[in-house]
């Protein structure tokens, strides 16, 4: 059996994808600042691609499915695929890429983040969740599940990386499977953006999640499961019979 891990997003913790993790039988690997120490985005790259075991999926959301796909970057051999959920190259705005946060924006969240994190990760996650039908239940419900508040250190680090992060250059080099879950409501991290990495990978595969905006995990918990056992499947038996 392909062992999996899950790599949370920013500030949430594992909470919102426990149930997924459940269901899948996946371990964590949680994001600095939570369980692990990683001063730079490179580190917590190294740290995960040294600590996987050999052949592992990496199921990443948002920031998490940044880490991830730089990690099957890195260390190819390692990782058997990646599911990348509600993922983007790069967060911010940038020369040719014009589907990100603007920069200014940004920062601005940052210094509420610092200043005051409990309200702020309540806040984002009312935004993040505009435009699903349910988007009230399903904030209320992650305002409950996810983990006690980081330390404003690590929040600002992960910050700090999204502010850094550009993938566009090595992702088309990554010749791990790839399969993207993206709610087709995502005012987040728009849509686009995940169908460009499934793009742009040398074996990418697109889920659009109807209505779902950045937490299409919530309520659709056995049609992502069910989707990603049968993407591990089809890698398996292309696997096999390759090697024929």
């Amino acid at each position: 059996m392909t062992p999996i891990l899950c790599v949370p997003g920013w500030g949430l913790g594992r909470g919102p994808l426990a149930g997924l993790v459940s269901v899948l039988g996946a371990q964590w690997h949680d994001l600095p600042g939570h369980t692990a120490k990683a001063d730079t985005f490179a580190e917590a790259v190294q740290r995960l691609s040294n600590e996987a075991p050999e052949g592992a999926c990496l199921v990443g959301w948002s920031l998490g499915a940044m880490l991830a796909l730089a990690a099957a970057s890195l260390a190819p051999n390692v990782f058997s695929a990646v599911v990348a959920i509600s993922p983007t190259p790069s967060f911010v705005r940038r020369r040719g890429w014009p589907y990100g946060l603007a920069p200014k924006r940004l920062a601005s969240f940052r210094e509420q983040v610092c200043t005051e994190s409990a309200a702020s990760l309540r806040r984002f996650i009312v935004d993040f969740n505009r435009g699903d039908p349910r988007a009230t239940d399903i904030s209320r419900q992650l305002m409950r599940q996810m983990d006690d508040l980081p330390s404003t250190k690590a929040l600002a680090t992960g910050l700090d990386w999204l502010q850094e992060i550009d993938l566009r250059a090595t992702l088309p080099g990554l010749g791990v499977p790839v399969l993207v879950f993206h709610g087709t409501a995502d005012s987040l991290i728009p849509p686009i953006a995940g169908r460009w990495i499934a793009d742009h990978v040398a074996r990418g595969r697109f889920v659009a999640v109807e209505g779902a905006a950045h937490a299409p995990f919530w309520g659709r918990t056995d049609f992502m499961a069910g989707e990603i056992r049968r993407f591990l499947c089809q890698q398996k038996a292309k696997t096999g019979t390759e090697s024929e």
